[in-house]
């Protein structure tokens, strides 16, 4: 059965892989390969380069209970798709949304920051994670 199962996950992995190659590469840096990255709970990838700029306010950081990174609410103020990319997550002013952190000392509740972010999936489903942030001047 365990058999069956892999040679099914592997024929979908192969189609998904020819669809991502089928499409005209959108940037100018052409990554159109899947991306992985190890982490504790499995393996997480970008299935479509996307990433979204949020500028907003820290409201929440809840640290993850093994001690490995944080869930953030962020209330956003303006949202929009980074140059040459997709806008996967389509946060509306006004709206909070709740992004992961690999670093949660890098940001404090309160304060006002803009984050670069990218819509990923897992075996878990899909979460929103933040790739860098900066500290927004007033």
């Amino acid at each position: 059965m365990d058999h069956d199962y892999q040679s099914v996950q592997g024929v979908a992995l192969a189609f998904l892989g020819m669809w991502l190659t089928v499409e005209e590469p959108a940037m100018s840096h052409g990554m159109w390969h899947l991306i992985a990255e190890r982490q504790q709970e499995g393996v997480v990838t970008q299935i479509k380069p996307n990433k979204t700029i949020l500028h907003g306010r820290v409201s929440r950081v809840d640290r993850a209970a093994d001690g490995w990174g944080a869930n953030v609410e962020f209330s956003v103020d303006k949202s929009a798709a980074a140059e040459g990319f997709s806008d996967f997550l389509q946060a509306k002013p006004g709206s909070v949304v709740t992004v992961f952190t690999a670093e949660p000392d890098a940001i404090e509740v309160g304060k006002d920051y803009t984050l670069t972010t990218s819509v990923r999936g897992g075996p878990r489903g899909e979460r929103v994670v933040i790739e860098s942030v900066d500290a927004r001047k007033k």
